[in-house]
């Protein structure tokens, strides 16, 4: 609220507001073992989120996770002011 949509804090305030939503939905990571030492999605975990600029996609493998992501967020979001669309 206050933020233009497409503005240049948007993109940082939504990362903020938006910080958790990988606990939440259950997104687990596993240490990767390669030279720059990350970590990356582990392959057990059949749920994938995207992030660009003030946008995000939730991506699963069947149309009834996809369903139970969208009723798993809204209390998330609603609580932080956010409303899907």
């Amino acid at each position: 609220e206050g933020t233009p949509q497409g503005g240049i804090v948007s993109p940082l305030l939504a990362n903020i507001a938006l910080c958790g939503m990988e606990e939440e939905i259950g997104i687990v990571y596993k240490k990767t073992y390669k030279p720059n030492g990350g970590y990356g999605i582990d392959p057990k975990c059949k749920i994938g989120r995207v992030l660009y600029a003030d946008d995000f996609v939730i991506v699963t493998e069947t149309k009834e996770t996809a369903e139970s992501m969208y009723e798993k967020l809204t209390p998330y979001l609603q609580k932080r002011g956010i409303t899907l669309s």
